[in-house]
């Protein structure tokens, strides 16, 4: 039987065969990620930031009045609209920023190739262009919301229809992908893609590992990496290279403590998150129920309200509460554990969480007085400003928390020194790999899994019961109808 689940034990798979072991010498091992854009494309993606940027920052505007409404609050409101104004400039900045991303990201030439099959470039279209109709739609009764809030002024809709629809798009957008992916695998195909998701996860313990590791270990590894480098076959990089990512690693075990915290604390975030889309339900339930005179339109505009946003805020919501509890457990024991923007700039990135996170407390004003506006009952009103307060918390320290990393990290990039710039492009590289293996269609990671060290697999390939014979079929038979014009799975 070992010998029948034997993945590479002929090792005669030529590695130029495989697109992502090309993506991986070339990219990771011998170059940086740093890609050669035209200066059009250059231009025209960094001028969509920058107008996304403005754009969420104009449509916060508002929602300033629904603020200043919290009049019990006395000059604390202004405080609130400052929060606010922030707090959710910084979240739709965040998806507009992963929106361009992730529609005019740069490529590499390797991963052009890897991702430009038909099927996928069908799935892409199909998400935008279903995203780009939920989000619009769910956000006419916001735009109403901000059209009565202000006065009956017709400005205010339209800065909410430019500005607001990046984080319901973001959230459908990622939803769709989802979906738009769900195909009917063979029972092959499907234990490709859990083998896909064990390797993605062995990449990810390794990059914690990395970044968990003391100064010099870390120096260290970079000497390793160099000599990697230094090799003239393309073979011997590879059989070097790709035990750093792939080997089998043992993070610290969680405690009982951590286990049940991290439960209750991911549970609680998704509470907060059914209390917020309630919320979104109930205003959303209202405006269409004015705008259409029915029931019905009120129903239909509360679905579109929190199918548009409920993938990202539930994501993102139960993510933040367990790194908050991660935080406040390290703290209590005093565990040091801090992130790599933390470990090579720790002044600035303590100073910007500290100020993201004050921000991210002062956002609630809106949530306050539209739950006062729109729900009767005491008892049930005073519930969910108090909850949908927390998930707003939540949710915008997501983007801010995200946003500070990535601020950091270019301050290092461009101000660093050569140590810190390579630990953090080894860190970059790795989550890349994760990112390409995640995309990539199921033939080429077929390819990938077939140069890979047989001893890298063996836990992997006896898990997902991956027969070598089947591989080498199913490659035989995927190129075969890539001969034949068919379209490969992704």
């Amino acid at each position: 039987m070992a010998n029948s689940l034997s993945i590479n034990s002929d090792r005669v798979f030529n590695a130029d065969r495989s697109l992502i072991a090309g993506f991986v010498d070339n990219r990771l091992i011998k170059r940086d990620l740093e890609i050669e854009e035209s200066m059009a494309t250059q231009t025209l993606r960094r001028s969509l930031q920058v107008a996304g940027i403005a754009i969420s920052g104009l449509g916060k505007v508002p929602f300033i009045p629904i603020n200043l409404k919290l009049k019990s609050l006395q000059d604390f409101r202004v405080v609130l609209a400052a929060g606010n104004t922030l707090g959710f400039w910084a979240l739709g900045s965040w998806s507009a920023l992963n929106i361009i991303d992730e529609i005019y990201g740069p490529l590499t030439p390797e991963e052009k190739r890897l991702f430009s099959d038909r099927v996928n470039c069908l799935s892409k279209t199909a998400s935008v262009a279903s995203s780009v109709i939920l989000s619009v739609t769910s956000q006419a009764v916001i735009a109403y919301l901000a059209y009565t809030y202000n006065n009956n002024n017709i400005l205010m809709p339209i800065a909410i229809m430019a500005s607001d629809t990046s984080f319901p798009f973001y959230s459908t957008l990622l939803s769709a992908r989802k979906v738009f992916q769900k195909q009917s695998f063979s029972e092959f195909e499907k234990k490709l893609n859990q083998m896909k998701l064990e390797m993605m996860n062995l990449i990810e313990g390794n990059r914690k590992i990395f970044v968990e590791m003391q100064k010099e270990e870390k120096i260290d590894y970079l000497d390793a990496f160099e000599k990697i480098k230094d090799k003239e076959a393309k073979k011997d990089r590879l059989e070097e290279y790709l035990p750093l990512v792939f080997k089998e690693c043992s993070i610290s075990k969680q405690s009982k403590v951590q286990k049940f915290g991290r439960t209750f604390f991911g549970v609680n975030g998704g509470h907060f998150t059914l209390n917020h889309l309630a919320l979104l339900g109930i205003v959303a339930y209202t405006g269409g129920n004015l705008i259409t005179s029915s029931s019905m339109g009120g129903s239909i505009a509360a679905a579109l309200t929190i199918l548009s946003t409920m993938y990202l805020e539930g994501t993102s919501m139960v993510k933040t509460s367990q790194r908050f509890f991660d935080g406040i457990y390290d703290f209590i024991t005093s565990r040091k554990n801090p992130t790599l923007s933390e470990q090579l700039s720790p002044k600035l990135t303590f100073s910007l969480k500290a100020i993201g996170l004050l921000i991210s407390v002062l956002a609630w004003g809106p949530s306050v007085e539209v739950a006062h506006d729109y729900i009767d009952q005491f008892a049930f009103r005073t519930y969910m400003q108090i909850a949908s307060s927390l998930a707003v918390t939540l949710l915008i320290s997501t983007a801010i928390l995200d946003i500070i990393d990535q601020v950091v990290e270019k301050k290092i990039t461009i101000s660093g020194s050569k140590e810190d710039r390579t630990i953090l492009e080894i860190n970059k590289k790795m989550k890349r790999l994760a990112r390409v293996i995640k995309k990539s269609p199921l033939i080429e990671f077929a390819k990938f899994i077939k140069v890979i060290p047989q001893d890298l697999l063996a836990n992997i390939q006896k898990r997902c019961k991956i027969a070598s014979s089947e591989l080498d079929g199913y490659i035989s038979e995927q190129d075969q109808n890539f001969e034949e014009g068919l379209p490969l799975l992704v």
